[in-house]
């Protein structure tokens, strides 16, 4: 880990049942208590510039992002930092991935780890732009156009989303239905068969379809749907749960999500920047694998790539 003076950490929530379990998760790491923030704010936008500018106040070298939903894998955030490190100067930021529950799967996303030297940037744009379902990733793609491209690696640094409240978990799966609206078959896939034997894929599936048969304007801000979560919970006799959690059992769900160690490691992990140049995107396999092993991995990127390209085209 990095000097703790060197870093700030923010843990953004709006009231998550493991809130308490997240930052938990943050301290076992050896994080200092005085370093993490929690923000509760709404909008999300809104909460997002308090973090940047609790980075800019403290004149910090990094900015760590959580959200209360999420929970450190424990052992992943030192390597996460050294990957950090190991970014171009000009990079704004780094993310890697997360088992998320209502996915069924590892995906992007996650905690991430912000150069606090164009935060001062990313305040300015965001204040600008108008308040939507991705705020975050519309800063980061402005800076992006600006030359400051954003680094994603195939690690997993946490899981995201288990044991949330029914209500959190209704009003989330109500914005997937357009957040994520490409992905639906593949996440009611991988969700279908778990309902049986969890109440939290019920909910889950019952705010997707809520939302597809609903004119209401679909947002991430916790305030909305409440008379309508009330009334689904209702409808498919589920009462919300009233304890909240210490800490949640990491290692046992990703045993039971079956997470290889490929995406535990930091040694084995792929990683690209966006956005990139074709020149960019060699110079960095040949560096990090080696000369034969980074031709290789080309060689099969630019077949996988092509392969896509005729898929489309047949589609």
């Amino acid at each position: 880990m990095p000097d703790n003076k060197l870093f700030t950490v923010t843990v953004r929530s709006t009231g998550e049942r493991t809130e308490k379990a997240c930052i938990q998760s943050l301290l076992d790491e050896g994080i200092e208590k005085s370093q993490i923030h929690l923000i509760k704010e709404a909008p999300f936008k809104k909460s997002l510039e308090t973090c940047f500018k609790k980075a800019i106040e403290a004149e910090s070298k990094w900015l760590l992002t959580f959200d209360a939903d999420m929970i450190l894998i424990p052992g992943m955030l030192s390597g996460f930092f050294e990957m950090a490190e190991e970014m171009p100067e000009e990079n704004l930021q780094i993310q890697g991935k997360i088992l998320d529950k209502f996915f069924a799967s590892v995906r992007s996303g996650g905690p991430r780890i912000y150069r606090v030297i164009y935060l001062q940037k990313a305040y300015e744009i965001s204040k600008n732009l108008p308040d939507n379902i991705r705020p975050e990733s519309n800063v980061i793609s402005c800076l992006g156009k600006q030359g400051h491209p954003s680094r994603y690696i195939s690690t997993v640094i946490c899981i995201h989303d288990f044991g949330q409240y029914y209500a959190d978990i209704y009003r989330k799966s109500y914005a997937h239905s357009i957040k994520h609206i490409k992905k639906l078959p593949k996440i009611l896939k991988n969700t279908a068969y778990r309902n049986a034997n969890d109440p939290d894929y019920k909910v889950f599936i019952k705010g997707i379809f809520d939302s597809l048969l609903s004119n209401t304007d679909v947002s991430i801000d916790k305030r909305i749907l409440k008379e309508e979560t009330t009334e689904a919970l209702n409808q498919i006799d589920i009462h919300e749960k009233n304890d909240v959690p210490d800490s949640i059992d990491v290692p046992q769900i990703l045993k039971q999500y079956s997470i290889s160690d490929f995406y535990l490691s930091f040694d084995e992990c792929n990683y690209k920047d966006v956005p990139s140049n074709p020149t960019g995107l060699v110079s960095q396999n040949l560096n990090n694998k080696g000369f034969m092993k980074g031709l290789i991995f080309l060689f099969g990127l630019s077949l996988t790539r092509i392969g896509e390209y005729f898929q489309r085209l047949v589609k």
